[in-house]
């Protein structure tokens, strides 16, 4: 497993350094734009739609 996840990575590490030499900053500025305001919606709902089954506690008896 180790091998393997090593080299997907090499791969995957020279892949993406090929490309990033054919794109602009400002398409990376935009990803991450995105990205960034992706994760501030998501957030943004978790705080304002309440959960379909709110956190309950409930005390048994064990009996032996």
């Amino acid at each position: 497993m180790d091998i393997t996840l090593r080299t997907v990575l090499i791969i995957d590490a020279q892949l993406g350094s090929r490309i990033v030499r054919h794109l602009h900053p400002e398409f990376f500025r935009l990803l991450l734009t995105l990205l960034l305001l992706a994760v501030a919606l998501r957030s943004a709902l978790e705080l304002l739609v309440p959960p379909d089954k709110p956190l309950s506690i409930s005390v048994q008896e064990v009996r032996t």
